[in-house]
């Protein structure tokens, strides 16, 4: 009986650590996400600000730089940065 315990015991050390690893796991890819969703929410802002409020307020060449380097960003994350950690 002493070693069915100490087996049983042994075992639930053993889940408890694969338990630990999924649960930091899960918290690494909600990190991840939560910082793309962030970007993701930037790139939209100012897209929106730059085609509305900020039209008039940006140069021209200016606003197309930043609209394109926006749309890079945007391209990045759904190709690319998809798989960053």
């Amino acid at each position: 009986k002493t070693s069915t315990n100490a087996r049983s015991s042994s075992l639930i050390v053993s889940y408890r650590f694969v338990q630990l690893g999924m649960i930091a796991q899960d918290k690494k890819e909600k990190e991840r996400s939560d910082a793309k969703n962030a970007v993701e929410e930037y790139v939209y802002a100012m897209r929106d600000k730059l085609n509305g409020d900020y039209e008039k307020l940006a140069e021209a060449p200016l606003r197309e730089d930043f609209l394109n380097q926006l749309r890079a960003t945007e391209e990045w994350l759904y190709d690319e940065g998809y798989f960053q950690e």
